[in-house]
């Protein structure tokens, strides 16, 4: 297969994965063979076209590949320790579950692991539970908080049960689970008036129409998941074992296996630009925000998002390894792919290499040097299966000095001028380099499907230029080189940034407010959070979570839940505060642990009127934190003080 045929394949698989399409992707997939695909990401999405289609040990042996292409990524892990209870290997989730803990010793995913590595054990249910339980500190999520509500029906702890399911419904109001958490709830008591109108309305389309009702024994026999899905993958796996040996995972995968990721070459529509000071919707911000990491959107269900896994990739400078390649050409003659072949990764192509070109599956060209002079424009980008930040960056020599020019990822253009002597830097670094070599060099790795591209153009003052591009080949020092120009572009990206994220905002018209904080050890913790309802848009609603809070101990108690109308709550006294305590200087940080270990993490979101937001979170704290934290808490206690008649549950 080519890279033509690649191409066209992987992009029939996508489209079909968009679509949901699993068992047509699997096809697609089975006809390609992997192991000549470095881009861990798209392994990963392979391995989930196999998981969705329940061949669970295709999809394993397919993302141990990706874990060797990107070794250290900690979602790869946690994937593999999931698939390898669902192929019955025990021992082996066991053994990706422990790397998973030492990279990640705070990631509350470990709990997930754990309860699943219990429940394979058939481990005692207050051994179960309490996993889950710590996970609940840390994140609540539907599908578990459904998982521990059934373990505590299995463990005949009734009232936890009942609790557990108000919570999930009050928390997520609507959806698969919530519906599952209601007709759990009703096996021991009946729903409140609320609840009962929203089952009754759960089949209801969006449109006004609805569709036939089925009974409940229907219902519920269609969406209710098997009891123990663990055990009945551990029991099939050693079913399919007794009556066939699995092969080993090169040979297994080589005829088998698709990913779900788009190709980096894949030609699209270039979308609308949008020009900053645009207003961003408040999700993009927030994505953006907790993961400013450059990273590819692929076609993920309810996987986190894998974007770490080609880091490790991406800073490699590999050598072509002669030996192998010779073997792998004299093999490709006869159309058999080793077994155990290892993965060709070219990297800069030495003069040596050049000379065995009949033995290198790398087709490189170059034309005569050219002398660095004066440059007039210089422009370079980098793309692959991890998109950068920046995309594509261009800088002019002008009378005023030099005009920088941004394409960012997120179909943003941006553009500073910055100092003349910005281009006399530029040309140090390329005579550093020696980059007049690079003229007319056209490389292109054939044994490689996907990996990364560059483009690099030069016009000098005289008239002279250097062109170079490459797929999967680069000429000597190419990273170097790209790494010294952004870092001299780093202002450019900075300020990019703070307009993104402004340090003032314009408008004082609180419109939401968001604030969440709690200690490491989960004795305190404090949340307030005011919506507005579709059902209800002019009214404000109160949501507040208190523990252990030293304002609230007057009342009498340590713990104290309210979600409900409340009236027009104190937006112009929490102006204020924004205002004393400098809050807006957050906005678009996240601050991370300090060597001084804090004992609490926070996070606040501020929304006004005019779509501006101040957004900040972290497991460290930034200055003036504690002062501000005592501010807010208190204004909530005064506010429920003047309307101590809405709060009558708290006394």
């Amino acid at each position: 297969m080519d890279k033509y045929e690649y191409k066209q394949l992987s992009e029939r698989m996508i489209e079909l994965m968009q679509n949901e399409e699993y068992g047509e992707a699997k096809e697609i997939a089975d006809s390609i063979d992997w192991r000549r695909v470095r881009n861990a990401m798209m392994l990963a999405n392979v391995s989930d076209i196999y998981e969705k289609t329940g061949e669970y040990q295709k999809s394993y042996d397919i993302l141990q590949i990706a874990y060797h292409r990107a070794e250290g990524s900690r979602k790869v892990l946690y994937r593999l320790s999931s698939l390898a209870l669902k192929t019955g290997n025990v021992d082996e989730a066991i053994d990706f579950y422990d790397e998973f803990v030492q990279l990640a010793p705070k990631d509350p995913n470990r709990h997930i692991l754990r309860y699943q590595i219990l429940r394979a054990q058939r481990a005692p249910l207050e051994q179960q539970i309490e996993a889950l339980e710590e996970f609940k500190k840390a994140e609540y999520i539907e599908e578990w908080a459904f998982e521990l509500a059934k373990l505590y029906q299995e463990a005949g702890m009734t009232a936890e049960c009942l609790e557990e399911c108000d919570d999930l419904i009050l928390w997520f109001s609507e959806g698969k689970y919530v519906y599952k958490a209601m007709e759990l709830k009703m096996q021991y008591k009946p729903l409140t008036p609320s609840q009962q109108e929203k089952y009754n309305r759960r089949f209801e389309k969006n449109g006004g129409e609805t569709e036939e009702i089925p009974d409940l024994e229907t219902y519920v026999a269609e969406n209710e998941e098997p009891e123990d899905h663990l055990d009945e993958a551990a029991t099939e796996h050693s079913e399919a074992v007794s009556e066939e040996p699995v092969e080993d995972i090169p040979e297994s995968i080589g005829q088998q296996d698709t990913g779900k990721e788009e190709s980096s070459e894949k030609p699209v529509r270039k979308p609308e630009k949008k020009k900053i000071g645009d207003t961003m919707r408040l999700d993009e911000a927030l994505e953006q925000l907790l993961h400013r990491k450059p990273e590819v959107s692929a076609a993920e269900d309810e996987e986190p998002d894998i974007s770490d896994l080609e880091s490790a990739i991406g800073d490699i400078e590999s050598v072509v390894d002669l030996d192998m390649v010779n073997q792998i050409s004299q093999e490709k003659h006869t159309g058999d792919v080793p077994i155990g072949m290892k993965e060709l990764i070219p990297g800069e192509v030495s003069e040596e290499a050049a000379d065995k070109t009949e033995r290198i599956p790398v087709e490189i060209t170059t034309e005569a040097p050219v002398a660095i002079t004066d440059i007039q424009e210089i422009s370079f980008q980098e793309s692959g299966s991890m998109i950068p930040l920046v995309s594509y960056t261009t800088m002019t020599r002008e009378n005023e000095g030099t005009r920088v020019q941004l394409e960012l990822q997120y179909q943003y253009e941006y553009e500073k001028m910055m100092d003349a002597s910005l281009m006399d830097q530029v040309q140090k670094i390329l005579e550093t380099y020696d980059v007049g070599k690079w003229n007319g060099f056209r490389g292109n790795d054939s044994m490689v499907l996907d990996g990364s591209s560059f483009s690099f153009h030069v016009k000098f003052t005289d008239g002279t230029s250097i062109s170079a591009s490459g797929n999967n080949a680069f000429p000597k020092n190419q990273r170097k080189v790209f790494s010294e120009l952004n870092s001299l572009i780093d202002p450019v990206v900075e300020q990019w940034y703070q307009e993104q994220y402004p340090k003032m905002i314009e408008d004082n018209r609180i419109n939401g407010f968001s604030f969440y904080v709690c200690s490491k050890d989960q004795a305190q913790k404090f949340e307030w959070r005011s919506e507005k309802r579709n059902d209800d848009p002019q009214a404000d609603y109160l949501y507040a979570d208190i523990v252990n809070i030293d304002q609230f101990k007057p009342i009498g108690e340590v713990e104290y839940f309210f979600y409900g109308k409340v009236p027009k709550l104190p937006y112009e006294e929490l102006q204020e505060i924004v205002e004393r305590f400098h809050l807006a200087e957050w906005n678009g940080e996240t601050y991370s642990d300090s060597s001084e270990q804090e004992e609490k993490s926070f996070r606040l979101l501020i929304e006004y009127q005019s779509g501006e937001s101040i957004m900040a979170s972290g497991d460290s704290l930034p200055d003036g934190y504690e002062a501000a934290e005592d501010a807010i808490i208190s204004l909530l206690w005064d506010y429920i003080q003047e309307n101590r008649e809405q709060f009558v549950a708290w006394e």
